[in-house]
């Protein structure tokens, strides 16, 4: 229930560290900055992580306590009427502000991290297999021939694709394609 409501209705808010911000830094944008946690894309998440991990910047994952409260003491079946429920509504609160909502916010991070490493690492690899898989000289053609001389010689020439064309053998310094 309250990890749902994280990922449901959770913001992740990023804030300047004070000391930090005297000389301009890549990070700039995230100065003051806010962005629902399931719309924001993995790499402005791992943009906002790399200012973290560099001390420029403060993350967290905010999401209102008060309806997650509500539904907790719901749950419990509190009863109005009992004469501990006012202590026993305030031990719901901070169960849930001390040790619950930090564990889960963690938790979500974590998760919300390790999906967008997973994305960083589907858009290299997608970009790798297009770089690697290119004609190694792009639409231009390449032409080549064998050392040898008379009818043993032969040329090819690549196809715009990268594959070769049928070898044409020299006759009497005229080349035939077959």
């Amino acid at each position: 229930m309250v990890r749902q409501e994280f990922v449901s209705s959770g913001v992740v808010v990023s804030e300047a560290v004070k000391e930090k911000t005297k000389e301009p830094t890549k990070f700039e944008q995230y100065y003051d900055f806010k962005e629902k946690l399931s719309a924001i894309p993995s790499h402005r998440y791992l943009a906002i992580r790399r200012g973290e991990n560099e001390g420029v910047l403060r993350q967290r994952i905010d999401v209102a306590s008060e309806p997650v409260v509500k539904r907790m003491e719901a749950m419990l079946e509190v009863k109005p009427a009992s004469p501990f429920a006012g202590q026993f509504k305030m031990a719901i609160e901070d169960s849930y502000k001390r040790l619950i909502a930090p564990g889960i916010e963690v938790d979500v991070s974590v998760e919300l991290k390790m999906k967008a490493d997973r994305a960083a690492v589907e858009v290299f690899a997608t970009n790798l297999r297009n770089l690697l898989l290119s004609p190694p000289m792009g639409t231009s053609g390449l032409s080549g021939s064998t050392p040898a001389s008379g009818p043993a010689a032969s040329a090819r020439r690549s196809t715009r694709r990268g594959s070769f064309s049928r070898p044409s053998r020299s006759t009497r310094g005229r080349t035939t394609g077959r």
